[in-house]
C-alpha cells in the first residue's frame, strides 16, 4: 500500500527507522533506501527510489526521524480517497512564500503550521503544534516528510536538473504540485526529527535558484499588506546577513538587496537598512580578511 523512500548515508539511522516503521505501520509497506553519501542530490535519489516503488502511495522521509503516531498512514490515505484535490501532505509548511529569497518558514506562527517534535543543539526537544485543524492548506512544505501518490509524483518529479544538492527540493516539489492540487499540512501524524537543517553556502545558492525559477509566481499566499511587508523585508535582511557570513561579493549582495521585491515592497527606512547591511557588512568582512 505504501512505499517509504529514503536517501540514506548513516546506517544506524536507517536501521532505527526500519525498526520504528515496523512498530508504527499496520498495513503492507516497503522501504526503498537509496544509499547516497553525496554522490547525487536528493532530487535524483528520490526520483530513483520513487521509480522503483510498487505501491500507490509514496512517502519521502529523512532517515533521522521516529514516528510517534501508530498507523500514521491511515488518515493520510483516507484524505486522498475522500478529497481528490489533495496533492501532497506534510507535517510542516508555510501559507506564504516571500518574493525575497528565504527559507521555508515566514517566521510568524500563524502562517507556519507545523506539528513535530524537533531536536536542537541549544535546547531540549520541543513539541510544536501550530495547526488549528486536522489539515490546513499551505503553499510549501518541509521535506522531512512528504506523503503523496505515485501517480502525482509521476507528473511532478523532483527537479534534479536544477537542484543537485540537498536543499529546496521540498519547496520546488510543493510548488509544482500546487499548480494543480492542494498542498496540505496535518497534525494527524507526529514524528520526532533528530537533527536541524543547515544554512550553509549551498543552501544559499539553491535558494537563489528556487527564487529565480519561480519568480513569476512569487510571492505566493494571501496575507494582508502590513504582514507581507514585514515578512518580505525581514526575509531579505536575514538572507543578506547569511550571504555576508560566506563573504559573497558586493555585486551579488546588491543583486539580492535591490531586486526580489525591493521596488514592489519599497520602504525608505527598510531600503536604507538593506543598503547599510550590505555596505557595512561587506566592509567589515574586507577589514577582517586584511587583519
Amino acid at each position: 500500500m505504501i512505499s517509504i523512500v529514503v536517501s540514506t548515508y548513516q546506517p544506524i539511522f536507517l536501521e532505527n527507522l526500519k525498526k520504528n516503521l515496523e512498530q508504527t505501520i499496520k498495513i503492507e509497506y516497503e522501504i526503498i533506501a537509496i544509499e547516497n553519501k553525496g554522490e547525487m542530490g536528493i532530487c535524483k535519489a528520490y526520483n530513483i527510489g520513487a521509480e522503483k516503488a510498487k505501491f500507490p502511495y509514496l512517502c519521502f522521509v529523512h532517515e533521522d526521524i521516529a514516528f510517534k503516531t501508530i498507523n500514521w498512514p491511515e488518515p493520510l490515505m483516507k484524505k486522498f480517497e475522500t478529497d481528490l484535490t489533495t496533492g501532497v501532505i506534510g507535517i510542516g509548511g508555510s501559507k506564504y512564500k516571500s518574493l525575497s529569497p528565504s527559507g521555508l518558514l515566514s517566521g510568524l506562527k500563524e502562517l507556519d503550521p507545523i506539528h513535530i517534535v524537533q531536536h536542537s543543539k541549544h535546547k531540549k526537544n520541543e513539541y510544536v503544534n501550530y495547526l488549528y485543524q486536522s489539515f490546513e492548506e499551505v503553499v510549501c512544505l518541509d521535506g522531512v516528510f512528504l506523503f503523496t501518490k505515485k501517480e502525482i509524483w509521476m507528473k511532478n518529479k523532483f527537479d534534479e536538473s536544477t537542484f543537485n544538492n540537498f536543499h529546496c527540493y521540498d519547496l520546488d516539489f510543493s510548488f509544482n504540485i500546487g499548480l494543480s492540487k492542494k498542498v496540505l499540512v496535518t497534525n494527524k501524524v507526529l514524528l520526532e526529527h533528530l537533527s536541524m537543517g543547515s544554512y550553509n553556502k549551498s543552501w544559499i545558492d539553491e535558494t537563489i535558484k528556487f527564487h529565480n525559477k519561480w519568480k513569476l509566481l512569487l510571492p505566493k499566499g494571501k496575507i494582508n499588506r502590513k504582514t507581507q511587508m514585514k515578512v518580505e523585508w525581514n526575509n531579505k535582511i536575514t538572507f543578506l546577513l547569511r550571504m555576508l557570513n560566506f563573504k559573497y561579493p558586493l555585486i551579488k549582495l546588491f543583486g539580492i538587496g535591490l531586486n526580489y521585491g525591493f521596488i514592489k515592497f519599497f520602504s525608505v527606512i527598510k531600503g536604507l537598512t538593506v543598503i547599510k547591511v550590505i555596505v557595512f557588512g561587506h566592509t567589515k568582512n574586507i577589514l577582517w580578511t586584511q587583519r
